[in-house]
């Protein structure tokens, strides 16, 4: 059975704190969704404010894991060491593409 107000309002109420948020202050909008996770989260482990609180942890969740995997993805190649990885890795790959072997009972290759 759905019940309304913790399973259709909570991710309804997510989406409006994101939009209102990106339209109305986007230098803040980050935070408020990792705030929304966090503060769902405890307050659903320390049984306060029921089935609503927990849901909007719940809910805005899988927007949290976006935005820090585009944080991350963002700024991990312009890092040095990275790119020095990069190019140590790129320098060990020897024989790509692959030279060009006999197959077996074939034509011979010049």
């Amino acid at each position: 059975m759905i019940r309304v107000v913790p399973d259709v309002l909570s991710p309804i109420t997510v989406t409006a704190v994101d939009l209102v948020g990106e339209t109305m202050a986007p230098q803040w909008s980050e935070g408020l969704t990792y705030a929304m996770t966090v503060l769902g989260y405890v307050a659903g482990g320390m049984n306060w404010g029921g089935d609503y609180t927990k849901n909007i942890g719940v809910s805005s969740l899988p927007l949290s894991a976006k935005r820090l995997y585009d944080r991350f993805r963002a700024t991990a190649p312009t890092a040095p060491i990275v790119k020095r990885l990069q190019y140590k890795a790129a320098g060990r790959a020897t024989r790509y593409p692959a030279p060009q072997q006999e197959a077996p009972f074939g034509p011979r290759l010049v």
